[in-house]
């Protein structure tokens, strides 16, 4: 173990920057993505499945949804609105879903159904022992939230609950 002293002052004033396009960027108004139609029907369809345990969203949390997608696209113009989406499903959607197995099952299989392309089913996926290939962008549209979805399903199987935090 390293026991050398930790020197703030190296850290003074490191960033300052970007200060002024931070706050201009967290102030600025209309920031609406560009393919925002795509970024709506996912949070209704999402809305729709989240709803039937209870852990629906209201108006505010798709708001800042939104207004996420927007500042991630002016500050990475390269990241698609999948990949937006699939961040904010982590971030701010599936943190919802916790509860037993009765509660949550069929949620949790829908949800990570709508993490695939369509026509993909979760059959496969939920086999104990599956190999799932997260970058097989042909069957997978959400990799990172239907990771977690997968995670907190054999959770729920394995211990009756489940939730987002993982101990």
């Amino acid at each position: 173990m390293n026991n050398k002293s930790l020197d703030l002052n190296v850290l003074k004033s490191k960033g300052a920057n970007m200060g002024k396009s931070f706050v201009e960027i967290a102030t600025a108004k209309n920031r609406m993505p560009g393919e925002i139609d795509e970024m709506n029907k996912a949070l209704i369809a999402f809305f729709s499945e989240l709803k039937k345990s209870g852990a629906e969203f209201g108006y505010r949390s798709a708001a800042e949804i939104i207004r996420f997608a927007g500042v991630v696209n002016t500050i990475e113009p390269a990241c698609s609105m999948i990949e937006i989406i699939d961040a904010a499903i982590m971030q701010k959607l599936l943190p919802k879903v916790h509860g037993s197995r009765r509660k949550l099952e069929s949620v949790l299989i829908a949800l990570g159904t709508l993490c695939l392309q369509e026509g993909e089913k979760m059959d496969e996926l939920i086999k104990p022992k599956s190999k799932v290939d997260f970058q097989d962008s042909a069957k997978i549209k959400y990799p990172m939230s239907l990771e977690k979805i997968l995670r907190m399903y054999f959770n729920l199987i394995s211990n009756g609950f489940t939730s987002y935090a993982e101990a």
